[in-house]
């Protein structure tokens, strides 16, 4: 690969530089993709007996790793991967992270009948409604007041939150109970009304 001119060797192989604080390297298509996927450092020096000038460099490279976990099915992942297998049965609605949607329909929202969820797939008492009606189980705009109470208490996760009863027409029962204290409540907003707490098992006198 060389050829000799007065005692002087040359590379015939073209160089070019490198990244780096010096000197050249030989032309060659892996090195090529280091340098441009990473950065260089380094020292260069001139071999006098061949004059062809080396560099040495260091590369850094960055790589990135991607792990994909997987989770088992959820109750309402279950429940509607069995559904798809039946015509004309209800399929439930599924959040992103396999809980049941607050929202349920039995066939389209806008053709079948709807009702609001609890997280175990239950429907929520008061809440049903015939096509095209659709219940807002999120902001309860078009829920009685005790209604909309009720499904964000049974969507809520947290222990210990107060239930509310509500009537048949979706307004709070007079008497409401929390824990172990009963009191009376405006039927229409659920506010307590002072002075009426007594402990269980007395009953207030609403």
């Amino acid at each position: 690969s060389h050829r000799k001119n007065s005692d002087i060797t040359f590379d015939k192989e073209p160089v070019e530089p490198a990244a780096g604080s010096g000197g050249w390297i030989l032309q060659d298509s892996d090195d090529e993709d280091l340098i441009e996927s990473g950065s260089g450092s380094g020292s260069g020096s001139l071999n006098k007996t061949t004059l062809t000038p080396t560099t040495t460099t260091m590369m850094t490279t960055t790589t990135t790793t991607t792990t994909t976990t997987s989770r088992p099915l959820t109750p309402c992942e279950k429940q509607r991967q069995a559904s798809r297998q039946l015509s004309g049965k209800y399929v439930p609605r599924c959040l992103p992270n396999g809980e049941f949607s607050s929202l349920q329909c039995r066939n389209h929202p806008l053709a079948g009948d709807c009702w609001c969820s609890d997280l175990e797939g239950a429907e929520i008492p008061g809440t049903a409604m015939e096509a095209p009606n659709v219940p807002n189980c999120d902001t309860g705009s078009n829920l009685p007041p005790c209604t909309h109470q009720l499904v964000q208490h049974v969507r809520s996760k947290l222990l210990g939150n107060f239930r509310p009863r509500c009537a048949a027409d979706g307004q709070f029962d007079r008497v409401q109970c929390h824990g172990s204290i009963c009191f009376c409540v405006d039927e229409s907003t659920g506010s307590r009304v002072s002075g009426t707490e007594v402990h269980i098992p007395d009953t207030p006198n609403c």
